[in-house]
C-alpha cells in the first residue's frame, strides 16, 4: 500500500486501484444501503470484476441521465463530456482494465468505450456509466446535486 497525501493507492493481485477516489464514487452515487457491500467488492479482486458488470444496479437511478445520442468516436464522446462539464483528467473504474489514479479523459475513453462495463469520474459529482459492451449498451451521465 502507498500513501499518498490523502488517497490510498493499493494493488490488487496484479490491479491497481485508489480507495480514496473509490469510496468517493461509491459515496456520490450507489443506493446507501448497499455502499458497504460494494466498497467490500471492489476491495476484493475474486469479486470485483463481477461487480462491475453489475454496477448498474447498484447506482441510484435519481443521479442517472440516459445519453441518447448514438456516439460514433472517441472524439464525439469527448465532447459531450466536456460540454457536461468533465474535467480533463478522469478516474476509471473498469472490467479487466485497472488505473490507480486519474487519467487524461482522451485516454479513458480511447481505452474503454464500446469495452464496457466502465465508469469514470469526471469531477465533483459529475460521472459517465457505460454498461455492456454491445452496439446499443446503455450510456449515462451521472450527475450529484
Amino acid at each position: 500500500m502507498v500513501i499518498l497525501g490523502a488517497s490510498v493507492q493499493m494493488k490488487l493481485g496484479g490491479e491497481k486501484m485508489n480507495t480514496a477516489i473509490e469510496k468517493e464514487i461509491v459515496n456520490a452515487f450507489v443506493y446507501r444501503n448497499r455502499r458497504e457491500r460494494v466498497l467490500f467488492e471492489l476491495g476484493k479482486r475474486e469479486k470485483r470484476d463481477d461487480l462491475l458488470w453489475q454496477f448498474e444496479r447498484y447506482l441510484d437511478p435519481s443521479y442517472m441521465h440516459r445519453i441518447r445520442t448514438h456516439i460514433k468516436d472517441a472524439e464525439h464522446l469527448y465532447r459531450i463530456l466536456k460540454e457536461e462539464g468533465a474535467e480533463n483528467e478522469c478516474y476509471v473504474l473498469a472490467d479487466g482494465r485497472s488505473y490507480d489514479d486519474k487519467i487524461p479523459l482522451m485516454r479513458a475513453i480511447e481505452e474503454n468505450l464500446f469495452r464496457g462495463p466502465y465508469f469514470m469520474l469526471l469531477g465533483d459529482g459529475l460521472a459517465y456509466f457505460e454498461s455492456e459492451p454491445y452496439v446499443m449498451s446503455e450510456r449515462y451521465m451521472l450527475r450529484k446535486g
